[in-house]
Order: structure tokens, then sequence, then C-alpha cells
């Protein structure tokens, strides 16, 4: 292909397509933390028109992945009520529609015009219209990615501004946004492995690691969190074992690097 021809190839990509390049996707994860990949990838949803996002990544055959303590949100989830409700309401999640299909087959699901409830049960269009009605949804659009490891990967995207505008967007660049989703579960596969291999620390060895940081010496620390010099002493040496770290600075620098805290 001449420079020429492939100029004009490009130039008749749309903004949204060239926000969500997959090449660009696929490097996303380099460097970074699943915080800083999500970040990145939601300024390019935004600038391909996808203003409300959000992403999960749970175990696939969990009923009910917003009330589950493994499940990871990151983005926009409706609101913030929404999310509460949700997670509490175990029930409604394990038979909402768009969570029992997004388990079952990595294809996206989406609710754009009253068509797309074809198929929904009395009691599943009632529930989707107390939802959109709740939260002034428009529109929405779930787009899964299964991997062998049993876990669900979900973007999804909400529109409260008009369903002629959801379906607009939708159809013109829908599937951007679905091969997106795919590459961007790719780009962050290896982070998603390393979390979940990564060592849990208590709330507590979390704190002490994060006031060492800080610069405080262990009497410093017992003093704020009320406890005695050695039981400091113990949580950092408990933290250190998890962490494979010889030090406590290498141990303050392991946990900033694996993500587990934040200085």
């Amino acid at each position: 292909m001449t420079a020429t021809a492939a100029a004009r190839k490009t130039s008749k990509r749309s903004d949204a397509q060239r926000a969500l390049d997959p090449i660009d996707i696929l490097s996303i994860a380099n460097d970074n933390s699943l915080d800083g990949a999500w970040r990145a990838f939601s300024g390019r949803l935004k600038a391909a028109g996808f203003e409300s996002c959000g992403f999960m990544i749970a175990d696939r055959d969990v009923d009910a992945p917003l009330g589950h303590p493994d499940t990871k949100l990151f983005g926009v989830v409706v609101s913030e009520s929404y999310l509460k409700a949700a997670r509490e309401n175990r029930a409604l999640q394990a038979r909402a529609r768009p969570y029992r299909l997004i388990r079952r087959a990595a294809r996206p699901v989406t609710y754009l015009r009253e068509a797309d409830l074809a198929g929904a049960s009395p009691a599943e269009r009632a529930l989707a219209a107390e939802v959109n009605s709740a939260f002034g949804l428009k529109g929405w659009a779930l787009a899964p990615v299964h991997d062998g490891a049993r876990r669900l990967f979900a973007l999804g995207w909400w529109e409260r501004t008009s369903q002629a505008d959801a379906r607009a967007l939708w159809a013109a660049e829908g599937r951007s946004f679905v091969l997106a989703a795919t590459y961007f579960c790719e780009s962050i596969r290896a982070l998603v492995a390393a979390e979940a291999d990564a060592p849990r620390l208590s709330p507590r060895e979390m704190e002490c690691l994060l006031w060492a940081g800080a610069g405080k010496t262990t009497m410093e620390i017992a003093d704020l969190l009320g406890v005695a010099d050695g039981t400091v002493e113990e949580y950092f040496s408990r933290a250190a074992k998890k962490l494979g770290a010889a030090t406590r600075a290498q141990a303050c620098v392991k946990a900033v690097l694996r993500g587990l805290i934040r200085p």
C-alpha cells in the first residue's frame, strides 16, 4: 500500500476508531497498574463518545458478581446509589437478565430500543423499566469477555441523554466498543493474574506500611494506631513475610509496586 493510500485509509477512520485503536489499547497496561490502565482506557472511551463507562472483573461462576468480595469494579457504575443497591440485592443480580446473559456467552447485551428486550419475561421487562426509570438511563450496553481462567470481564456503557443519541452512537461505534473491550482485557491479563497471586495484607499491615513510607518510626506508628510498639513490629514482620521482603523499606516498595498500597 502506498503512503498516499495509507493516509487516505487512515483519514476515513472516525475519531472513535482512532481513540479506540486496537494496537494502542493492547499496550495500554505497559508499566502500569490496573487502576492506571483503566484511567488511560477510560480517557479513550470518553474521547470516542462513551462518557459513562465502568469495568468489572468477576468470577464467571458467581451468580451475583457485584456483591462478591473478589469482584473488582472500575469507573462509573451508573451511580453510587445504584452500586449500593445492586451489591445489597444479590437476588436481583442473580435473576437480572444482563448478568445471566453475559455469564453464559461472550456476546454484547444492549438496551437501546424496546426490541432489545425481545425474549425477556414480563418480570425481566418490569425490572428493566424500573432500573432505567430510577437511574434515568436511555440506553446501555455490556460487552463481556470470557477467559480460560473462568474470569468474566465486562465493559459497560450507560447513556442518560437520549435513546436516539445512544442508538446513533452504538450504530456507528458499537463494534469499536466491543473490540476495545476485548483488546483491553488482553492488555491487562498479566496485571490481573499478578494481582490474583498477590499476597493479602491485613488493614493494619497496610496502615503500618503506609505510615512507614511516610517516614514514621515504630513508636510514632504505635501512637497513631493506639497499639504497643511490639504490635507494630509484628505487623511489619507479617507484611514482610507475605511480600518476600527482607527489610521494612523493601516491604513498602513491594507493596506499592504491586498496587497493595498507595503512598
